[in-house]
């Protein structure tokens, strides 16, 4: 069970053509943002928010997005 996500038009230009795959058999969540503690880190100078997206997987294999901005 895997997702995969394409940026092809985003407000951030570092997001734009960008692809994540998230595999949800491994692990429960993925976090995308700026920052170290972030599992996908995306490179801004800009100030914001640590945390971008979550992506969930429940226990009935649905994928949440969740836009933390």
């Amino acid at each position: 069970m895997s997702l995969e996500i394409k940026f092809e038009s985003a407000d951030l230009p570092e997001l734009k053509d960008t692809e994540i795959k998230f595999d949800g058999s491994n692990r429960k969540t993925l976090t995308i943002g700026e920052g170290e503690e972030n599992d996908y880190q995306i490179p801004n100078d800009k100030k914001m928010l640590g945390t971008q997206l979550m992506i969930s997987v429940d226990d009935n294999n649905k994928f949440y997005v969740q836009d933390m901005s």
